[in-house]
């Protein structure tokens, strides 16, 4: 995917976790392998861009488990 953000446009490969709102603004959270930790990203800075149909080591069949409650 492709975004902008405080400088230049960026070509990242993510791992897609959830969409949410936030002070009015839609933003996509997701795991980014090349630094190993989950980002968030605003849903208007993203470009559309054409699907690799690459598996993305699995992350498609995993199921979500909920948090632990307390």
């Amino acid at each position: 995917m492709s975004c902008t953000g405080d400088g230049e446009p960026a070509t990242l490969t993510l791992e897609p976790h959830d969409l949410v709102v936030w002070a009015a603004r839609w933003y996509l959270v997701a795991y980014d392998p090349a630094v190993g930790r989950r980002r968030a990203m605003r849903v208007d800075r993203i470009r559309s861009h054409p699907p690799t149909h690459t598996p993305s080591n699995g992350a498609t069949s995993r199921t979500a488990t909920p948090p632990p409650s307390s």
